[in-house]
């Protein structure tokens, strides 16, 4: 969802995050702990809270179990008369009333929320007679998204009431790839889309008129981008490794490795979309304590699951076996313009697992050669660690498959054109003395200067020097 979600120009003045959790299946004896539904709504609060502690008007969107989680925090709120700041909630396939495969509770190991999803629980019953009691979908904006050919939640399940009117199903979606549509026009972004447009507007309209130094969408949330999308272009500071970086993957897979914070992956964004190629986007980040081949198999995961192909891989599966599943998502995932996978946050430190990654990543650019008749597959990587010490002497090949290029910090010149970009868009003064601490403190990482600035343009009924800012930033940063 969140791939078609930045193409859209509408909503490109909205910002967007993700709140992840942990669950499976299955959980064995001692092993990670799966938390409730009460202790996984808490920790949505805390992210809100620590996050977006100035946002009016926040969205839910919610799949699954998401919408349980977020249905629980709002109920908690409205009870506790906590500000909770929530306009509207949109659930995906979310087993409300619970769900058949709660019967995998019996064969894991005290897994809290998977027995809570048990059927007409008392937990879920318990829910949604506070939900209908204190009329929670009068004050908050709420529809229902039903997937035709679930497997996995009823129909019966996702509308748990009779007579509800704010619901649409989709036809032919299974459970998984209900939140996984393919382009602008798709049904299952379409009723996204309407649903953010019309609950903003329901609440600009009734807002009360605020200063424009704070809150001005279009600008503040655009120009301190972090996020590269078509629609933050004119705010995008060019310089010459975007040039550099353009020419190799015209004719080569690219590998881009530097400093954290220095602009790695949009400047692979943006030659994804200025090119024209269509793009899956894979962060690694939370994949720690993998073996190479672990990391490929998840990878690869990700893929089908993109594609619409519900299969996993498990974990003992062979090199050979997660490279046929590759082809398979890959073969899906083509169309008529070339295919960019950017996979970036690699978590592996140099050394034998790195080398083997490294091998992995030959082997995919000589599987996906195979499939060019169909459209063109360009491999692209952004990392910390530069991956030349870790390929192993006497493979010379992968360079004729891989380029590899490492980014430097941005010279003092380039930081002090982004903070004019960002001065003459936003209402925040910097005098001489500032600009200098500026771009001496950033040490040449521009993730440090948009940091600082959303800071100042947060602080500024605080009346905080940009130099006590700074300090705060740099120590976030570890600069």
């Amino acid at each position: 969802m969140l791939q078609v979600l930045v193409q859209c120009t509408e909503l490109s003045h909205i910002a967007y995050d993700c709140y992840t959790y942990p669950t499976s299946l299955i959980r064995l004896p001692f092993g990670k702990k799966m938390p409730s539904v009460q202790e996984i709504a808490h920790g949505l609060k805390s992210f809100i809270e620590g996050h977006y502690p100035e946002k009016k008007h926040i969205i839910l969107v919610a799949h699954s179990l998401g919408g349980l989680i977020s249905r629980h925090f709002i109920l908690e709120s409205l009870k506790s008369k906590h500000e909770h700041r929530i306009a509207g909630l949109i659930l995906y396939a979310s087993p409300l009333s619970g769900s058949g495969w709660a019967f995998a509770s019996k064969f894991s190991w005290k897994h809290a929320h998977l027995q809570q999803l048990k059927f007409k629980s008392d937990f879920l019953s318990g829910m949604n007679n506070d939900w209908i009691m204190m009329q929670v979908e009068t004050k908050i904006k709420t529809f229902h998204v039903v997937a035709g050919i679930d497997a996995i939640v009823s129909p019966e399940s996702t509308l748990p009431y009779i007579g509800q009117k704010n619901n649409a199903t989709i036809i032919g979606e299974g459970h998984i790839n209900i939140t996984k549509p393919t382009s602008l026009e798709d049904l299952r972004f379409v009723y996204l889309k309407n649903f953010l447009v019309n609950t903003l507007r329901k609440n600009e309209n009734i807002a009360t008129p605020t200063k424009p130094q704070l809150d001005t969408a279009n600008t503040c949330n655009d120009v301190l981008f972090d996020f590269y999308t078509n629609s933050v272009e004119r705010f995008y500071h060019e310089r010459k490794e975007d040039s550099v970086s353009a020419t190799a993957a015209q004719s080569s897979n690219l590998w881009i490795s530097g400093p954290p914070g220095i602009g790695k992956t949009a400047v692979l964004r943006r030659l994804t979309l200025m090119s024209g190629w269509t793009l899956q986007h894979v962060i690694l980040d939370s994949y720690r304590d993998l073996s190479a081949l672990e990391l490929m198999r998840e990878i690869c995961n990700l893929l089908l699951d993109r594609c619409g192909i519900e299969t996993i891989l498990p974990k003992d599966s062979t090199q050979q076996t997660v490279l046929n599943e590759f082809r398979k998502a890959i073969c899906r995932l083509l169309s008529n313009k070339p295919l960019a996978i950017l996979i970036e946050e690699i978590p592996l430190s140099s050394g034998h697992e790195y080398s083997k990654f490294l091998n992995l990543c030959y082997q995919l650019t000589l599987l996906t050669e195979s499939l060019n008749d169909q459209s063109r597959v360009i491999w692209l990587y952004s990392s910390i660690c530069n991956p030349k010490f870790d390929i192993k002497s006497g493979h010379p090949k992968i360079y004729e498959k891989i380029q590899f290029i490492e980014f430097d910090p941005w010279h003092s010149d380039d930081i002090k054109s982004l903070i004019d970009l960002i001065t003459k868009t936003l209402p925040i003064q910097v005098s001489d003395e500032d600009l200098r601490m500026i771009v001496q403190d950033s040490k040449g990482i521009p993730r440090y200067v948009k940091m600082l600035f959303r800071r100042a343009r947060n602080e500024v009924g605080s009346q905080k020097e940009f130099s006590e800012i700074s300090s705060s930033v740099q120590q976030d940063l570890a600069l």
